[in-house]
């Protein structure tokens, strides 16, 4: 596997900017890694969502509408009103990966409830503006809470972020050996 990153610092990308560079180098898949928050500072653990027009529960639909508030970030790409019939075919495009992403989200979710020992909030789906661009299958994972002061500190710890890492490509590695045994059988 070769593993490219959007960024190489601490600063922000804007999420159109993600997909595209995704894109561009003709990734075989798209993994936008998040830390979670949420008003009831008890809240924790990991969860792994999909790209869906219909989110799973009002909670997905919050959690997307939290994340897609970063596009106010952005600079006005100056196009104006989006074309309704190119808005429709990327929608119809980005079905065909729906089911690969949605395999995709179980597997790394898995890998990452069991390697972390941190609860599983599940794998879900919501219209996050970070998916929508991808032409893949694309995942967004939900790696902890900030805003739970025991998964904080564990987020800020250089070795915990690490085991992140592992969980994460765990679970891709596993995901390419499932893709890697269907095109043997397809053969």
């Amino acid at each position: 596997m070769k593993v490219l990153l959007s960024r190489d610092g601490d600063h922000f990308v804007p999420l159109r900017d993600r997909t595209s560079f995704a894109n561009r180098e003709r990734a075989d898949l798209f993994v936008s890694i998040h830390a979670n928050a949420h008003r009831q500072a008890e809240s924790q653990g990991v969860e792994t969502y999909f790209l869906s027009s219909e989110a799973t529960d009002s909670a997905a639909r919050q959690v997307a509408a939290l994340e897609n508030g970063a596009v106010q970030l952005e600079k006005p790409n100056g196009r104006g009103v989006p074309d309704i019939v190119k808005t429709i075919l990327w929608d119809l495009a980005q079905s065909e990966f729906q089911i690969e992403s949605s395999r995709l989200a179980e597997i790394v979710q898995d890998w990452m409830t069991r390697a972390l020992r941190i609860p599983n909030r599940g794998v879900k789906q919501a219209g996050f503006y970070v998916l929508g661009g991808a032409a893949m299958p694309a995942v967004l994972v939900e790696i902890g809470f900030v805003t739970n002061p025991k998964e904080e500190r564990r987020l800020k710890d250089s070795r915990y972020r690490d085991e992140i890492a592992r969980a994460i490509l765990a679970g891709l590695a596993e995901y390419k050996r499932h893709w890697d045994q269907r095109l043997r059988v397809a053969r």
